[in-house]
């Protein structure tokens, strides 16, 4: 089937009619297979696997890898570091063992959770540092200046007394040596029977 036709310039121009439904239906039938393939090929997190997983992201800032775990999965797996007073987080992608920095747990978690990691990483912070002692009182924290010669810590925030020594409440009527004594002592008391 050929058509005539002339075009802006007065030529005339032959065209091929009677194909143009078949061609328009397999380039539909190949659009389909392609949108069909595309939806079948759903991408999984490589954690849940849970075809809904919508929002991927990069762990870490030094992760080299694909995008390939959820949000959640991410987020699921800083808390439960953060349970276990664990702050090197390490990335949960499949063979990668990059550890996460304190910007990276800022940016992919909630301002609750932020907040319990924050104070995880202060805690472990503090805890090398010799003269600080936390309160007894109030679970506030300080340094103290006159470690062990002066051992009566008064916390800032609850006024609470405590003992740099020993790391309890003050013990009110006894020195440091004192009290060391009644410990000796009490245990002395409560010494096992030998059979």
């Amino acid at each position: 089937n050929i058509k005539n036709l002339s075009n802006t310039e007065g030529e005339t121009i032959d065209t091929v009619t009677g194909y143009e439904s078949d061609i328009d239906e397999d380039i539909k039938g190949i659009a389909t297979n392609n949108i069909f393939k595309r939806n079948e090929q759903k991408i999984l997190c490589t954690i849940c696997y849970d075809e809904d997983s919508k929002e991927f992201v990069r762990i870490t800032s030094k992760c080299n890898h694909k995008d390939s775990v959820c949000h959640r999965c991410v987020n699921a797996n800083i808390e439960a570091s953060i349970q276990q007073y664990n702050t090197d987080i390490i990335c949960i992608a499949s063979g990668c063992d990059k550890i996460m920095d304190y910007q990276d747990v800022k940016r992919l978690t909630a301002n609750e959770t932020f907040k319990k990691y924050d104070k995880i990483c202060f805690q472990c912070a503090v805890k090398d540092i010799p003269a600080f002692r936390w309160c007894e009182g109030c679970s506030s924290g300080q340094i103290h200046s006159g470690k062990d010669k002066n051992p009566q810590i008064i916390c800032e925030k609850c006024f609470q007394i405590s003992c740099y020594t020993h790391k309890i409440q003050w013990h009110y009527g006894q020195t440091c040596e004192e009290y060391d004594k009644s410990l000796h002592d009490i245990d002395n008391l409560l010494k096992k029977c030998p059979k």
